[in-house]
């Protein structure tokens, strides 16, 4: 007597996509920049201390204190980090 192996049907038949090498073509934005259009403030901390933030509004930077009330716009993003912390510059 013949012994009768029954066959699994595969649970994916959709071809994988090639393999990229290391250092292949990314996914997504470049060098990380957010979405154009997108509302991002990025924070200034000294140690663990939240000292401000600043983002940016069209050509200018806005900086802000750490309860959010605005320190000014600024035409350069080292202006509004001097402007949140005077030592950093």
């Amino acid at each position: 007597m013949e012994k009768l192996t029954e066959q699994r049907p595969r649970r994916n038949t959709k071809p994988r996509p090639p393999s990229t090498p290391a250092g292949g073509p990314r996914r997504g934005l470049v060098n990380h920049e957010p979405a154009p259009g997108a509302d991002v403030s990025r924070s200034i901390y000294s140690g663990t201390d939240r000292l401000g933030s600043y983002r940016r509004v069209g050509n200018l930077f806005e900086a802000a204190d750490r309860l959010g009330r605005p320190l000014g716009c600024f035409s350069t993003e080292r202006e509004a980090i001097a402007a949140v912390d005077p030592e950093a510059s």
